[in-house]
């Protein structure tokens, strides 16, 4: 794995105070890129801007180690983030009721992560044994870059937006599922997301939702196995948006072979 290539710098984040922080917030702003955070339990609040670096957050349990944004827009999700590795955390945009995040319908609510820039261009985006939720928009948004990675590994994925809370969320709307991920649009060319052993949710309809621009020269290879797709309106079949038409059908997204023991069938091949 990509963890593999990193420097041998860690610092600790602990929100006691027994490590090098006790803001995950600012051990990434302080700190170059590549150094691994290591994160002790707690819960860390903020929203971490990394759009131009490379992070790498690793905690000791995704059930004890959580990082929260509680802003509800667009613009301040738990991460903003292009590459990386990122472990054993849970990151969730929560809705209190309350403390002025409330987002209404026509409104674009933040994610969990947000991955969008042409930092991402031939660099990795990892999550490994994670839980992202979001209680305004999908759990991850990604735009994709040419020769990028998106890996999402042993994860879980919530969308757990209601009725008329942010965009895409109307009587008929659905939304933008768990995962939501588009191609480039940037510098074109080949581009990759590996989706595995992933459980993927929404409180309304849809679950995952694809996003082609369109571009002639863009193409993403797609590996989906052994994911679980659940929406509370279409159950696991059904779930798909595949906004701007099929991309799968009209060869922007290729499908790859490996594909396969999805419980939406559309993604095996």
């Amino acid at each position: 794995m990509e963890m593999r290539k990193v420097t041998n710098r860690e610092v600790i984040v602990d929100i006691n105070g027994n490590g090098d922080y006790i803001s995950v917030v600012e051990a990434v702003a302080n700190e170059a890129e590549n150094t691994v955070i290591k994160i002790m339990p707690g819960v860390y609040e903020g929203t971490i801007q990394a759009f131009r670096k490379r992070i790498i957050l690793i905690g000791t349990d995704k059930n004890e180690c959580i990082l929260k944004s509680t802003d509800g827009r667009y613009e301040y999700p738990v991460i903003n983030g292009s590459c990386g590795y990122i472990e054993n955390l849970t990151l969730y945009h929560e809705y209190i009721r309350g403390i002025s995040n409330e987002i209404t319908n026509g409104t674009s609510g933040g994610y969990a992560f947000h991955c969008e820039n042409e930092y991402g261009v031939g660099k990795t985006l990892e999550f490994h044994n994670c839980i992202l939720k979001s209680d305004f928009f999908p759990a991850i948004g990604a735009g994709l870059r040419k020769n990028f990675h998106l890996i999402i590994n042993d994860c879980e994925l919530i969308n757990n937006q209601i009725r008329n809370r942010g965009n895409y969320s109307g009587e008929t709307d659905g939304s933008l599922g768990a995962l939501y991920f588009h191609d480039s649009i940037g510098e074109c060319g080949e581009q990759f997301i590996t989706v595995k052993n992933t459980i993927m949710k929404s409180n309304l309809g849809y679950t995952l939702c694809p996003y082609t621009l369109k571009k002639a020269d863009n193409i993403v290879h797609c590996e989906f196995i052994n994911n679980i797709l659940y929406d509370a309106i279409n159950g696991k079949e059904n779930n798909i948006w595949h906004r701007n038409g099929n991309a799968f059908e009209n060869g922007d997204f290729i499908l790859e072979g490996i594909s396969f023991g999805n419980s939406n069938n559309d993604l095996n091949n």
